[in-house]
């Protein structure tokens, strides 16, 4: 027997009486929420750019980091220039696995044989 999916609650970070406030608020009301709204929202981007600390360990991330992606760019090149060298010979560059199916068998721990 299938199991159901879960229904996802929409809004699920918005508490039931702001809900229920903003159900029963009139258009004018519910403008200047709109807009207190987006005052926050860019109160919060202003702290984080101001924030030293969030900087400081964004950029140590973002040099951590730099490694797996310039590995990744390398094997996706090098996957690329194998396609287009099977393709320039006529050959079915369709075959083998696809990055979906690595990133499956990765998934659920299946052992890829390495070509």
């Amino acid at each position: 027997m299938a199991r159901k999916k879960a229904v996802k609650k929409p809004f699920p970070l918005l508490s039931d009486e702001f809900k229920a406030g903003v159900d029963g608020a009139k258009e004018e009301e519910l403008k200047n929420k709109v807009v207190e709204a987006q005052f926050a929202r860019l109160a919060l981007k202003r702290a984080k750019e101001d924030d030293q600390d969030y900087q400081k360990r964004k950029q140590d991330f973002k040099i951590a980091g730099e490694i797996y992606r310039e590995g990744d760019k390398y094997q996706l090149q090098k996957i690329q220039y194998i396609r287009s060298t099977l393709d320039a010979r006529g050959k079915d560059v369709g075959a083998g696995y696809n990055a979906q199916d690595v990133r499956d068998d990765m998934a659920v721990g299946t052992k890829v044989d390495a070509a």
